[in-house]
């Protein structure tokens, strides 16, 4: 086993210690015969002798001459295996395909990308549901200990298990020295996530969370272990910083006190950002579910993932998006209308390239990965501009989807059975580190990986060829290089910062513009009079024990049956177009927002079906629903000097609830008729407000009408045969297959809610039997914008009303689930 390098073209095995060498070197041998199988045979040798050749030929100039001598040794062990025979001994064979594995990784590591000798990462335990409070009924612990691998579970102080370690790795090789950056012997054991090196790379960045604490902060230590500081504090997560190139940091963080939609017990963290030394928080995000994993890109923006299901199924869609280091120009760069993956995560880009590396996860199955790269110039969306690198493992739980992906490389080999790849580093085009486990092969639907086996870090090329760097105690991590980089260059801000603490002021406005609405859609030209404008008000409260359903005080009521993870929504407005298709507006800053546009009578022509808003000072453009936004034209001359203020509604900016805005009309206009049971109409539409319980969990959530209004009509024992009376469709997959594309993509224009609505229809047009029925124009305008905030049954205003969720063990949870006394976080 002599001979095997540190790592690197210039390394040594002379700076390890012997005994750690000799442990090292037999961890290696360990991994070069489980790459070969369990039966090690000629065909390993010929494989590896192909392969090892095919590494040196990407090389050229001063490396290429550099692995001229192995090469020369390669030849030999060719040579050498042209003279076995199927006599030849099985030691033999192990002894001329371990010496060419040695050769193999001396040619690996000469590759001119490792232009360093030191990895920085964390050696963590697996999160667990064990935390909380034991006192809970059966059901409600099982599903709990179910979700520790869902995508948001993970990353809350409440799941995360001490003994995490935050490593420096002086070699490339298993047997190197290592350095324990932190727990400091002054710090208690505690879990780590994402670090980060400062760009002279003498810093790290670093989330840790204390045994003794219950949530991650930031911390920052310099790479030789010296001058420790903790830079935030508070009750809530900050998570994975990075450092920006104009000084501050930016990081996730739970400080919206936001709780996910989709599951629960789990706090969404959010984009944020603060100076050097912690201070001054500001939110950036306008999400309301999880943004993951900030990285930064050579141009200055942030990469990251968002979760995304503004009007979407709620599992489907965490694709990339971009972001200033301000929290400026937020813009999807792939996957926000795809199935496939089902979560990019762990972005990163690979260098002299505008292509992203990524690890496709599983929404429930956060520790299961394929490793893929999205090219946004070939598109943004699934199948275009993405490729598969380690075929061998599906993307998870999603699966790769219907098309055949093109590959990283055609020469691509497993050489062993891999469970998962998570947390590419990209070195260049052909190389990357990677964190890999050698559980079960893992496919689209499969359980959760075994917690019997750890990850590993791995070099590792897009052919399929790795070596082992590094076996920890528990997984490894989010391996970074240790050496300096290039610092992007720093862009102007335009925002005012409404500053913290009790020096902060109300936020400035930002605007929104576009020249020309129409453009990359099938809208009819000069068909949309109006731009509505939609807020989503954030869900900072939560029962923290059940979201969906089921009995007990501890049950929330859905503020929707069309889409019962629907945010409150509450319409700010309108704002005209002009007949160029021009608008400009003034728009509130630091507020969650989606756009509708209107026809003459306020039917929504196409809605939009994700999130938007400005920072403070921000202007940006939204040119063309769904257009891709680097290739849309932009004519600045349609745009008016000043810009528009949105006009309130008449009823103004309150959140939307049926029993309080649209019953209303339906008593003053409607049960002379729909509410005497003996008149004809009432047999075929009772308009009254009224509950049935026997109905289960909607029939304690809804009224009977709204149920019947929106849906299938099967609500009153059979008797109701109306379909869609209103036109308002469940726009979540609950009425579509989840395998395709249609339930994130664009609808048809004119297609949905209260343009092709049955309900408004008769209400309008039916002489014959509506003949006395007259709504005025102010209340025919407020049930049209109800069908096209696809019909809340609640708002904001009644969900906050409820009490605040007590249970056994409730006082130990922070931050406290709160509904009633529930905080309303300022962003940013």
């Amino acid at each position: 086993t002599s001979g095997l390098p540190i790592g690197g073209a210039q390394a040594d095995d002379e700076r390890m210690p012997a005994v750690h060498k000799v442990k090292g070197d037999a961890l290696l041998l360990e991994d070069w015969l489980y790459q070969a199988g369990k039966t090690l045979d000629p065909t390993d040798i010929s494989n590896e002798i192909r392969w090892t050749r095919l590494i040196a030929e990407r090389y050229s100039g001063n490396t290429a001459d550099q692995v001229q001598p192995d090469l020369k040794r390669l030849s030999n062990c060719a040579a050498t295996f042209k003279t076995f025979s199927s006599a030849t001994p099985a030691k033999e064979i192990q002894k001329l395909y371990l010496a060419i594995r040695r050769i193999k990784r001396r040619i690996l590591l000469a590759d001119p990308a490792l232009d360093f000798d030191g990895l920085l990462f964390i050696d963590n335990q697996y999160p667990i549901a064990s935390k909380l409070p034991e006192n809970r009924d059966k059901r409600e612990s099982q599903l709990y200990r179910a979700e520790w691998n869902h995508q948001s579970q993970h990353r809350g102080g409440y799941n995360a298990v001490p003994g995490g370690r935050l490593l420096h790795l002086k070699g490339l090789h298993p047997g190197a020295e290592i350095e324990q950056l932190a727990p400091t012997p002054d710090q208690s054991e505690g879990a780590f996530l994402r670090p980060d090196l400062s760009f002279d790379g003498t810093k790290v960045l670093f989330s840790f969370k204390p045994a003794k604490d219950n949530s991650y902060h930031l911390y920052e230590i310099g790479i030789d272990g010296s001058g420790l500081k903790q830079l935030t504090d508070s009750v809530y997560d900050d998570n994975d910083p990075i450092y920006l190139p104009d000084g501050h940091i930016m990081f996730t963080t739970t400080r919206g006190n936001t709780t996910v939609r989709c599951t629960r017990y789990s706090w969404s963290t959010v984009l944020a950002r603060c100076d050097a030394d912690g201070k001054n928080v500001y939110i950036l995000s306008r999400n309301n579910e999880p943004d993951w994993l900030p990285s930064l890109l050579s141009d200055g923006r942030v990469v990251y993932t968002r979760w995304e299901y503004t009007e979407k199924n709620v599992m489907r869609i965490q694709g990339l998006w971009t972001v200033y280091p301000d929290g400026t120009k937020v813009d999807v760069l792939w996957g926000n209308m795809s199935v496939w993956p089902d979560h990019l995560a762990s972005p990163r880009q690979i260098p002299g390239t505008s292509q992203i590396m990524f690890s496709g996860v599983g929404h429930h199955r956060w520790h299961n990965g394929s490793v893929g790269i999205v090219d946004p110039a070939k598109g943004r969306e699934y199948p275009d501009g993405l490729t598969k690198v380690t075929p061998d493992v599906a993307f998870a739980e999603s699966g790769d989807g219907p098309g055949k992906l093109p590959l990283a490389s055609k020469t691509y080999h497993s050489s062993g059975k891999w469970g998962s790849y998570k947390n590419p580093y990209p070195l260049s085009k052909d190389l990357f580190l990677v964190s890999i486990h050698k559980g079960a092969i893992n496919k689209a639907k499969s359980k959760q990986l075994p917690l019997t086996e750890y990850f590993q870090l791995y070099l590792m090329d897009t052919d399929g060829n790795r070596e082992l760097v590094y076996k920890g105690k528990y997984n490894i991590f989010h391996a970074i290089p240790v050496k300096p980089r290039k610092r992007p260059t720093v862009r102007p801000s335009s925002v005012k910062w409404p500053g913290t603490g009790k020096d902060r002021k109300p936020n400035a406005p930002g605007y929104f513009f576009s020249s020309n609405v129409y453009e990359g859609t099938t809208i009819p030209k000069g068909s949309a009079k109006h731009l509505r404008v939609i807020q989503l008000d954030y869900k900072t409260y939560t029962p923290w024990r059940q979201i969906f359903g089921g009995a007990g005080p501890n049950r929330i009521p859905l503020p929707s049956a069309t889409y019962p993870s629907a945010s409150s929504k509450r319409i700010l407005g309108t704002v005209p177009i002009n007949k160029e298709g021009a608008f400009y507006i003034e728009a509130p800053a630091g507020t969650s927002l989606m756009f509708q546009l209107l026809d003459d009578q306020y039917r929504c022509i196409q809605t939009m079906r994700s999130f938007t808003g400005v920072m403070p000072g921000e202007t940006r453009g939204c040119v063309g629903c769904h257009e891709q936004r680097p290739n849309a034209p932009v004519n600045l001359t349609r745009l008016r000097k000043t810009p528009d203020k949105i006009l309130p509604p008449p009823w103004g900016t309150t959140n939307f609830s049926y029993e309080r805005m649209i019953q209303p009309i339906f008593n003053k206009h409607c049960l002379k008729c729909h509410g005497d049971n003996t008149k004809k109409a009432f047999r075929k539409l009772d308009l009254r407000l009224t509950k049935n319980p026997e109905r289960g969990n909607y029939g304690r959530d809804f009224s009977n009408v709204y149920m019947t209004l929106i849906g299938p009509g099967q609500y009153r024992k059979g008797k109701m045969k109306l379909k869609n009376y209103t036109g308002a469709v469940d726009i979540s997959a609950g009425t579509r297959a989840w395998k395709t594309q249609q339930y994130s993509r664009p609808f048809k224009p004119m297609t949905f809610f209260s343009f092709n609505s049955l309900l408004l229809k008769i209400i309008t047009t039916d002489k014959k039997n509506h003949k006395d029925l007259k709504l005025d124009a102010d209340e025919l305008r407020m049930l049209t914008a109800w069908m096209d905030l696809n019909c809340p049954y609640r708002g904001d205003d009644e969900l906050r009303q409820l009490p605040d969720p007590q249970f056994a063990g409730v006082e130990k949870i922070v931050p406290r689930p709160r509904i009633k006394t529930a905080p309303i976080i300022p962003r940013p």
